[in-house]
């Protein structure tokens, strides 16, 4: 190679390298300064001016978000709610790392430092649609300041209107927010993995795929029924897996499922008390009944309450009793909590969770 050729060679490679150092460097640079969003399921964030929050928007907000989570024992909310100024969230950089933020925005006040952010993030042409479209309320996006985040802009023009829209948008979001913790709630529910055993045992002896995590263990188990559990110190979480011939439609109504669930119970669910047995008490609480599909088969959901009869125990259940398409039979499947002095909504969502994916063997 010449001279001249020699120097025009290491002279690009200089200005290659300037260049990658000025843009790639600070690039990877901008890259690894993004934080990963953190936060648990069902914690959501508020970001709204102290005057609404203060007033009939936040009262509209936490009616909503704050309502009882279906079937308790004791009162626990649907989310769990944080509430942050604008000013608070700028000047603190951890409260824009977390996981679900909803602003809340009265377009109609354009000196206010909730609007001007919503503007900020979404353009000045979110005021003139919040005037002429009375079916637009809300919009959302993601990754705002931080990786895996999801934000919810509730919007109205005027105060009435914003708190109207927020009881319209509630069960979309609502939705959505539980959509978007999935993965955690997985996460947390597969912590140790899979029990390959007893889901061996499951699709062997129902004909069903049901993956059960690695810490229950098998209780109870004969020709129509196993049951298993996961023990903890604090904590006993149930799942009891039963089958019945199919004989006619009024197994699948209310009194049909409580009446089985009670028979089942009765049956393998005792205490150390002589004659205790466990029943749905629909009397301190009612139990309520919905339709719904499970792997497309026709299935009846229970919630309410359970206690053990002569013994101080009781807690909340969800039972599912699915028509099995294939087979002249039901499957009866009764999830139920027993944890005293603690929160139990997160471990009832994870054995909704479980059940929910339950897959028939003939569909895998």
């Amino acid at each position: 190679m010449s001279s001249f050729k020699h120097k025009y060679f290491l002279h690009i490679l200089f200005l290659a390298g300037l260049i990658w150092s000025s843009c790639g460097g600070n690039l990877a640079e901008k890259l690894k300064n993004i934080p990963t969003a953190i936060g648990s399921t069902n914690q959501l964030t508020v970001i709204a001016d102290q005057h609404l929050w203060d007033g009939m928007i936040g009262d509209t907000f936490r009616y909503l978000y704050e309502g009882a989570y279906p079937m308790m024992p004791q009162p626990e909310p649907l989310f769990d709610v944080r509430y942050y100024t604008p000013a608070q969230v700028s000047t603190e950089s951890v409260r824009r790392e977390l996981r679900t933020y909803v602003y809340l925005a009265d377009l109609s006040d354009t000196a206010s430092a909730a609007t001007k952010q919503v503007v900020a993030d979404l353009g000045n042409e979110i005021l003139i649609r919040a005037k002429t479209d009375p079916g637009f309320s809300n919009k959302v996006g993601r990754d705002k300041w931080a990786r895996g985040q999801i934000i919810f802009y509730v919007l109205g023009n005027g105060k009435e209107e914003l708190a109207k829209n927020i009881a319209g948008s509630f069960n979309g979001i609502a939705q959505r927010i539980h959509s978007f913790d999935e993965s955690q709630i997985r996460a947390k529910t597969y912590l140790s993995g899979d029990n390959n055993v007893i889901n061996g045992l499951i699709t062997e002896k129902f004909g069903i795929q049901l993956d059960i995590p690695a810490d229950y263990k098998k209780a109870i188990e004969d020709s129509t029924t196993l049951w298993v559990r996961r023990d903890l110190s604090d904590l006993t979480s149930s799942l009891l897996i039963h089958t019945v011939k199919y004989t006619n439609e009024s197994q699948l109504s209310k009194e049909g499922i409580k009446a089985l669930c009670d028979e089942v119970t009765r049956k393998y669910i005792t205490t150390n008390t002589p004659g205790s047995y466990m029943l749905i008490n629909d009397v301190d609480l009612p139990m309520y009944v919905y339709k719904k599909d499970i792997d497309k088969a026709y299935t009846l959901e229970a919630r309410g309450i359970w206690e053990m009869k002569y013994d101080y125990m009781g807690g909340p259940f969800f039972a599912y009793l699915i028509k099995d398409p294939q087979r002249n039979r039901l499957i009866l499947i009764d999830a139920f909590v027993y944890a005293p002095g603690k929160q139990k909504r997160d471990f009832m969502q994870q054995l909704e969770y479980i059940v929910t994916h339950l897959k028939f063997a003939d569909n895998i």
